[in-house]
């Protein structure tokens, strides 16, 4: 085989692959969730450039929310509460989802959810926790967050399109 042939073709893919991540880096993919509330935006990559949230609805994650939880699951117009236990393990001063204050708060708000008939929904980080969750009255489970599903998106749209 000629060697000088060889090179030229590597250098070649080389230039190939360097246009096909400028071309990566310069797709854009806006993705939506919540109706709208939050909105992310990002490369084909998956690196994210922007992130709004529109924060429109209780936020049940709030500490001070959460002496509340039974009036704001009472509220008439609120369908549904969604528990964010990241954020609220953060909002707690806590280092894991997992700490006791944390899984009290959350015990909390679906209580207060399902007192009120209000549908609960979660985060959770392992599918085993769902049954438990569900048996308490969670009936909507988000095991990926926002983030990942729109990178995935992201991705699949780069297999696709071949960029």
């Amino acid at each position: 085989m000629n060697m000088q042939k060889l090179m030229k073709q590597m250098q070649q893919a080389q230039v190939k692959q360097g246009e096909m991540q400028d071309k990566l880096e310069a797709l854009v993919v806006t993705g939506s969730a919540g109706g709208g509330m939050v909105t992310v935006t990002c490369n084909g990559t998956g690196k994210v450039s922007a992130l709004k949230i529109d924060r429109v609805v209780v936020d049940p994650e709030d500490v001070e929310a959460l002496d509340a939880i039974a009036a704001i699951a009472a509220i008439d117009g609120i369908d549904a509460l969604f528990i964010g236990r990241i954020d609220l393990t953060i909002a707690l001063g806590c280092d894991s989802p997992d700490d006791p204050r944390v899984i009290d708060a959350v015990e909390r708000i679906v209580a207060a959810c399902v007192a009120a008939a209000r549908p609960v929904g979660m985060y959770v980080s392992r599918s085993a926790d769902v049954p438990s969750w569900r048996a308490k009255g969670v009936s909507l489970f988000l095991l990926e967050s926002d983030h990942v599903f729109l990178r995935s998106g992201a991705v699949a749209l780069r297999r696709l399109t071949g960029l």
